[in-house]
C-alpha cells in the first residue's frame, strides 16, 4: 500500500533534497532495474527461460521463509 511508504518516502525525500513524488518514482526504476538484472543472472544459470521463473519462485519462497 502506497500510504503506508509514505512516511519513508517523505522522510528519504527531505534528507534526499527531493519531492516524495521523485523518490517514489526513482524507487519503481530502481525496482524494475533490479528485477531485470536478477532475471539475466538467473538466466545465466538456467537450461531453458522457463526454469528461470521457476527458479525465481524458488528464491522467494526461501526469502520468506527466513
Amino acid at each position: 500500500d502506497s500510504s503506508d511508504r509514505s512516511p519513508a518516502y517523505s522522510d528519504a525525500a527531505a534528507r534526499l533534497g527531493l519531492s516524495p513524488e521523485a523518490v517514489r518514482v526513482a524507487v519503481h526504476r530502481l525496482r524494475r532495474r533490479y528485477r531485470v538484472l536478477l532475471r539475466e543472472e538467473i538466466s545465466l544459470t538456467t537450461a531453458a527461460g522457463d526454469d528461470v521463473d521457476e527458479e525465481l519462485r524458488s528464491l522467494f519462497r526461501a526469502i520468506q521463509r527466513g
